[in-house]
């Protein structure tokens, strides 16, 4: 698979791995090892949870960086991108997962198993 991005679009994947991984790891480390009913729920939530926490991690990234440029003796246009997406635009795909992810986790449409 081959990813193409532009200025600092490669930290959008970095990310969200980033928080997925500590997320996982800290529910790992406090639940206990006994199964759980709830698990499906819990592991939609905990997607949710990486994917909001995601979205606010690239979107406050993206517009420190127009600011960042904007505020320069001589502006660059802003030219981050990641998959021919521009950086803060993949926040608001993060949120509509996030969202998604947290009405499965409730099964508002009856998609959880």
């Amino acid at each position: 698979m081959l990813l193409f991005w532009r200025g600092q679009g490669w930290a959008v994947l970095l990310i969200l791995f980033g928080w997925l991984f500590l997320l996982i790891g800290v529910i790992i480390a406090t639940h206990s090892p006994e199964g759980d009913p709830n698990a499906a729920a819990n592991t939609d939530r905990t997607f949710a949870l990486a994917f909001a926490l995601s979205a606010v991690t690239v979107f406050a990234m993206a517009v420190r960086r127009e600011r960042k440029l904007r505020s320069a003796a001589e502006p660059a246009p802003y030219d981050d991108h990641f998959m021919f997406i521009p950086v803060k635009f993949w926040a608001y795909g993060f949120v509509v997962v996030a969202v998604f992810l947290l009405a499965r986790s409730f099964s508002l449409f009856g998609l959880s198993s």
